[in-house]
């Protein structure tokens, strides 16, 4: 985001090359990650490129700008992955077949047996983890619980969770910049750990069943948590992005674990709580002047006529017929079973 704001751009204090000249450029970037072109849309102007970037116990945490609408080629990276994630312009991406194009809040992965060629618009600046393939093999074997069977795929260009990923990053990004002295070496291990186990977690690829299958004992108790908040207090904030916060999972996961462990999603089971906490005031609003259209609003649900219609199908009655039943049993105070 500080890229954006004009702040200073991340990793600001950690400059690896700087130069208007596209030969130059090519050869900083060639000894930096991989043999590769940028081909310029056109003549004329120079570039304005500025790589800034830390290591990570053998892993790289890049911010990059070319200040150029370029083409970028380059042969298979054999032993890296990369992550990009856009902060300001636009990246296209072919591979596999099939164009990607991102902008912020998107993300592309390529991994080491991917031919790469992207599209950079002359705005972009992005983040870029340039993961090494031991490191991703490592974690995956940590997470999964089994040996690797053959190369790491991730299922699309498109990185998913991306906003959290590049969150984090920058987050990162802003701690290695605090220390003037750079992070310690147990630091950069554990900082390279927790931004891997991010990205194998969160996003699809060819061994996410087994690390799901693997995690499923300890993943369980944190959704379950997040059922017993929601039951707790269906009005508290329990959208998707704050529940997979509040339980260190990706949006994708939460999801996924409320399907499994209730049958509905994330937001459906809220709302079916909403419902009950609505029939429970109606319940117990004998001789109170509240309307059902003000408890409907209370609980969240702002179409008077669409609460109706939830309601009946969920308790095979209208809304006002359970008041008016109030209104004969003012002691049932919640408690009635039909």
């Amino acid at each position: 985001m500080s890229a954006v704001l004009g702040l200073p751009k991340p990793l600001a204090k950690h400059r690896l090359f700087e130069t208007d000249r596209l030969e130059e450029a090519t050869e900083h970037g060639r000894r930096l990650l991989a043999r590769h072109r940028l081909i310029p849309s056109e003549g004329g102007k120079k570039l304005d490129a500025v790589v800034n970037g830390v290591d990570l116990d053998g892993s790289r945490l890049l911010y990059m700008r070319y200040g150029k609408q370029l083409r970028v080629t380059a042969e298979p990276m054999r032993d890296w992955y990369g992550v990009h994630l856009p902060l300001k312009g636009r990246l296209s991406a072919w591979n596999r077949g099939s164009l990607t194009t991102t902008c912020p809040g998107q993300g592309a992965v390529f991994g080491p047996l991917d031919p790469v060629m992207m599209d950079w618009s002359e705005s972009l600046e992005l983040l870029v983890f340039w993961i090494s393939r031991d490191h991703l093999d490592e974690s995956v074997r940590t997470l999964s619980g089994r040996r690797l069977d053959g190369t790491v795929t991730f299922a699309a260009n498109r990185a998913s969770d991306a906003p959290m990923l590049r969150s984090l990053m920058l987050c990162i990004a802003a701690t290695v910049d605090a220390q003037p002295n750079g992070l310690a070496p147990a630091v950069r291990q554990e900082v390279r750990r927790s931004l891997l186990s991010t990205i194998v977690l969160t996003q699809e690829h060819s061994h996410s069943p087994s690390i799901l299958q693997h995690d499923s004992h300890a993943l369980a108790p944190r959704v379950h948590r997040l059922i017993h908040e929601v039951d707790a207090n269906p009005r508290g904030d329990h959208a998707v992005g704050a529940l997979a916060a509040r339980a260190g999972l990706s949006e994708r996961s939460v999801q996924m674990w409320f399907r499994r462990e209730t049958g509905m999603s994330p937001n459906a089971y809220v709302r079916a709580a909403c419902l009950r906490g609505a029939r429970e005031e109606i319940l117990s609003a004998s001789g109170r002047s509240n309307s059902i259209g003000e408890i409907a609003a209370a609980w969240g649900f702002s179409n008077a006529g669409r609460f109706a219609q939830e309601y009946r199908r969920e308790y095979g009655e209208q809304p006002s017929s359970t008041l008016r039943r109030s209104a004969f049993h003012p002691s049932s105070g919640g408690q009635e079973s039909a």
